[in-house]
């Protein structure tokens, strides 16, 4: 077992310890990180969009557009 092997086995058993789920967290973050790494560059950029919380646009103070 190699120097980081053991480190990361006392951490999650560390967080065991202390924060219940806290290691299946690490584990699931562990095998979703290289996917989310690939999707989040393959996303194309592009232009900001400006939406209004308001439902109303009957022209009232509160209801702007921008």
């Amino acid at each position: 077992m190699t120097t980081k092997d053991q480190e990361r086995e006392s951490l999650v058993d560390e967080f065991e310890n202390r924060e219940a789920g806290v290691a299946d967290l690490m584990e699931l973050y562990e095998r979703i990180e290289n996917v989310y790494v690939q999707a989040s560059a393959s996303v194309p950029d592009s232009e900001i969009v400006y939406t209004s919380d308001s439902t109303n646009i009957d022209g009232r103070v509160d209801a702007h557009m921008g």
